[in-house]
């Protein structure tokens, strides 16, 4: 348990999950939470843009970083699909 808090708090920001979400105003907000899903810091005002919302979070310790996953991409289905053409009557 020492050790693990130890290398939380040497790397902090790389402990760090970060929130972007909509307000009730449709604003963008940023919120910084710890491990353990506590609230550290969050945007002191919604954003009306996603990327002005990502650029204060930039300044304020985001990295955004690319996914670790090695699950290779789903392939578009090749299932043929039909369509009904209904005719007018009139």
């Amino acid at each position: 348990m020492k050790l693990i808090k130890e290398l939380q708090a040497k790397n902090a920001q790389a402990n760090s999950i970060w929130r972007f979400f909509c307000d009730s105003a449709h604003h963008w907000r940023w919120e910084r939470l710890a491990f353990d899903g506590t609230v550290i810091e969050r945007s002191r005002e919604g954003y009306p843009e996603y990327d002005a919302c990502l650029a204060n979070a930039t300044k304020r310790g985001y990295v955004l970083a690319p996914s670790l996953s090695t699950k290779a991409e789903s392939k578009p289905s090749k299932t043929k699909r039909s369509y009904v053409r209904l005719s007018s009557r009139r």
